[in-house]
């Protein structure tokens, strides 16, 4: 239960606070609870595990809460070879936690995007799949 404050950086229990964000760095051996995960700002995803990404990958952009679905995921220590299911998935790699800061940007453009989306649910499974299709596109400008 070590705390590491590094260049303006606080990690502690997987927690990494810096900029006002807060991010969870999730390793394939992590036993918390998914959905304990929507009160961080972005999520740090272990890429050794490619089976455990995916899995983790899915369930957060199968979800049918909007703030869970598009919440920024990058991932770290990826493999060589990348995924392409992980490689449209993600918002970006980064290759240590020095390079958090880059990310601050692209963290606070979704939540801008995700800020001017509707919230509203229908009952049909197309149409709620198709709208969260276009909000995903749409909150990273694709």
């Amino acid at each position: 239960m070590e705390t590491l404050v590094k260049n303006k950086f606080e990690f502690h229990d997987n927690v990494l606070n810096f900029s006002n964000k807060s991010f969870y760095y999730l390793e394939s051996f992590s036993t918390l609870k998914i959905d304990a995960l929507n009160k961080y700002d972005a999520i740090i995803l272990d890429g050794r595990d490619v089976e455990f990404a995916r899995i983790i990958l899915k369930k957060f952009r199968g979800s049918s809460d909007i703030e869970f679905y598009l919440k920024p995921i990058f991932l770290i220590n990826a493999k060589a070879n990348e995924d392409p299911l992980l490689k449209e998935l993600i918002d970006g790699i980064i290759v240590s936690f020095d390079q958090i800061p880059e990310t601050i940007n692209d963290i606070n453009q979704i939540s801008i995007k995700i800020a001017q989306l509707e919230s509203s649910t229908s009952n049909s499974f197309e149409v709620q799949l198709f709208k969260k299709v276009l909000n995903f596109m749409f909150t990273r400008e694709t």
